[in-house]
């Protein structure tokens, strides 16, 4: 076994930069196939929801998370929701990592209340309270 190992590492030192980028590149290839997601769509939702229940009043969801699989990341839209039509239209968007659960990023609170605004404003006597 230990001579294969002083064999491989003295084939990979003889490498040029271009096969050595390239030995790397297969090595990150097998790694993410190998490697599973930690959480699925329904938790990158739940994590969303979490946030904007700490940060925003009622009437704003998680939509359908969508998995970015080349970043191994949730992409979750955020809706504006009303009780008695659902989801009026998306006002922003979180990313959500696949392995960890963080919320990575997050649509701004400021454009998420004016974004929903503007929806509300399009149809104003189908909603029963304006966002506030």
């Amino acid at each position: 076994m230990e001579n294969l190992q002083q064999a491989t590492i003295d084939t990979v030192k003889k490498l040029t930069p271009e096969q050595m980028q390239a030995l790397l590149l297969l090595i990150e290839s097998w790694q993410n196939h190998r490697a599973q997601a930690a959480i699925g769509s329904s938790e990158a939702e739940a994590i969303v929801n979490g946030w904007l229940l700490d940060n925003l009043p009622d009437r704003f969801t998680a939509g359908t998370a969508q998995p970015i699989t080349s970043r191994h990341i949730w992409y979750v839209p955020i809706e504006l929701t009303y009780p008695t039509t659902g989801s009026i239209g998306k006002v922003g968007e979180a990313l959500v990592s696949a392995f960890s659960g963080v919320l990575l990023s997050v649509s701004q609170v400021e454009d998420l209340q004016r974004t929903a605004a503007e929806l509300y404003n399009t149809r104003p006597n189908e909603l029963q309270a304006p966002v506030l």
